[in-house]
C-alpha cells in the first residue's frame, strides 16, 4: 500500500543404491497350507469391519450435510434480504443486512456494490462506510481500505475498530506519527481499549517519548492484566507493571 496524505513513514542428492539382486541358492520351499479360521470367527471379524465403515460413511456424510447445511443457510439470508430490498428499494436497514448476509457468505465485490448503494444516498452511513472498508481490507485492496477507514473515522472519531485497523496497518509500516493521529481521539472516548492504549504506547515509545509510552502501556495492563505485548514492552523498557 502507498502511504495516503495521512502518513509518512518515521524512521527508518542423490539417492541411496538399490541393492544388488543375487540369484538365491536354492529355489524356497512353498509353505505349508495354513489352517482354515473358524467360520464363528470370520463372522464377527466381518461384522465389526461393517459396523466401522457404517460410522465412517455416517460421520463424513453428517460432516457434508453440516457445510451444505450453512451454506444453504447463507444463500437463503441472501436470498430474503433481496427481496426485502426489491420490495422497498429506499430501506437502508435492509440493504445494509444484505451486504452483510452477502459478506457472510464470502461474496465481498458483491458486498461493496450494496454498500456502495447506501452510500449514494446518505455518504456519512458509518455502517456502510466500515463495512465497505472490513471488505476492501479482506479483499486485499489495502490502498482502497486505508482512505475507507479515514472515511469512518472522519465522521466518528471513537470509532474503536477503524482505529484499530490504521494503528495495526501503520505500525506494521513503522509510520507511528499516523498512528497517534488515528488513534488518539478513539483511546480519549474508549480508555479501557487495551489494544489502542497498547497501539498508542507503541507510537510514543518509537517516537522517543518513553514516559508516555510506558503510561499507554499500564493502561493497556489494567484494562486487561494479562496482556502479554503491555507486559512485555514495559519489560523491554525496564518498567514494573
Amino acid at each position: 500500500m502507498s502511504e495516503s496524505s495521512h502518513s509518512e513513514r518515521d524512521s527508518g542428492a542423490a539417492g541411496a543404491a538399490e541393492p544388488a539382486t543375487t540369484q538365491p541358492a536354492a529355489a524356497p520351499r512353498l509353505a505349508e497350507t495354513p489352517a482354515l479360521v473358524p467360520t464363528w470367527v470370520a463372522l464377527v471379524v466381518l461384522g465389526v469391519l461393517l459396523a466401522l465403515a457404517a460410522l465412517g460413511g455416517y460421520g463424513v456424510h453428517e460432516l457434508l450435510d453440516g457445510g451444505n447445511a450453512a451454506e444453504r443457510r447463507q444463500l437463503a439470508a441472501i436470498e430474503s434480504w433481496r427481496t426485502k430490498v426489491a420490495e422497498s428499494p429506499q430501506d437502508v436497514q435492509s440493504r445494509l443486512k444484505l451486504a452483510n448476509a452477502l459478506v457472510d457468505a464470502g461474496q465481498y465485490r458483491s458486498a461493496v456494490v450494496e454498500y456502495d448503494t447506501v452510500l449514494k444516498e446518505n455518504p456519512n452511513d458509518v455502517a456502510a462506510l466500515y463495512g465497505r472498508a472490513s471488505v476492501l481490507s479482506s479483499m486485499g485492496d489495502v490502498r482502497d481500505a486505508e482512505s475507507a477507514y479515514w472515511a469512518v473515522l472522519q465522521q466518528e472519531p471513537g470509532h474503536v475498530r477503524a482505529a484499530e485497523a490504521l494503528g495495526d496497518y501503520y505500525a506494521s509500516k513503522a509510520q507511528y506519527r499516523s498512528l497517534i493521529v488515528a488513534v488518539k481521539p478513539a483511546v480519549a472516548v474508549h480508555p479501557t481499549e487495551a489494544r489502542l492504549q497498547y497501539l498508542l504506547g507503541l507510537a510514543y515509545e518509537n517516537t522517543g517519548h518513553r514516559d508516555w509510552a510506558i503510561e499507554r502501556y499500564r493502561l493497556a495492563l489494567k484494562a486487561v492484566p494479562d496482556m502479554p505485548e503491555a507486559t512485555a514492552a514495559l519489560a523491554c523498557l525496564g518498567a514494573n507493571k
